[in-house]
């Protein structure tokens, strides 16, 4: 399978696309882990899957992507430096000297993605869109967006992190009574009770 097909298989299930973009290394913590976004074109690929490019968009930064290799390599190591930053802002065990370096990267790349956007007016309301649609660094200003929306939002407090072993990724607990512990009941909730159903049987 491609990276860029693989993409394609990631769940989303953060509630927030910067934190989607943590979660594309999976699982963080585990003894081997999965790297999708592992050439530019898997970049591309996983913003089309998540909401962050119309495919129209991601299908011509493919090609632009293939006549300047250079130029997405770079654009590429941005991208893994942002999961990072924003990986080590957002999860809740963060130390805060760490959390001031990677606010630091997290700034810089949200001032890059306002240089290249505008607000503009829809029938529905506003909306904020690129106005350098060419620019490989495209597929970075959503998710650079979308974690300054999250750090302003009040349910920053409520960001955590996948108590499945291993796993690390993020999301915003939205459940009712704030105590929600896992990514997903049908993955990593599902094994927890496969693990305590065996560890009692045991």
């Amino acid at each position: 399978m491609s990276s860029r097909r693989a993409t394609a298989t990631l769940r989303l299930v953060a509630g927030a696309l910067c934190l989607d973009f943590t979660n594309s290394l999976d699982p963080r913590h585990g003894v081997v882990a999965e790297e999708y976004l592992d050439s530019y074109g898997a970049l591309v690929g996983w913003a089309v899957h998540a909401g962050g490019l119309a495919p129209a968009d991601g299908r011509r930064l493919v090609r632009l992507g293939r006549q300047r290799p250079a130029q997405g390599r770079h654009v590429l190591a941005r991208a893994l430096s942002l999961r990072d930053a924003l990986y080590t802002v957002f999860a809740p065990a963060s130390g805060a000297r760490d959390r001031d370096d990677a606010v630091a990267v997290v700034g810089e790349e949200v001032q890059r993605a306002w240089l290249h956007t505008r607000l503009v007016r829809h029938d529905e309301g506003f909306a904020i869109e690129a106005v350098a649609r060419n620019r490989l660094e495209l597929p970075l200003w959503p998710v650079a967006h979308s974690a300054l929306d999250l750090l302003r939002s009040p349910v920053r407090g409520r960001v955590r992190e996948c108590a499945g072993a291993g796993c690390g990724r993020l999301f915003v607990d939205t459940s009712k009574a704030a105590r929600r512990r896992w990514c997903s009941m049908e993955s990593c909730g599902n094994r927890a009770k496969v693990q305590r159903h065996r560890a009692l049987k045991g």
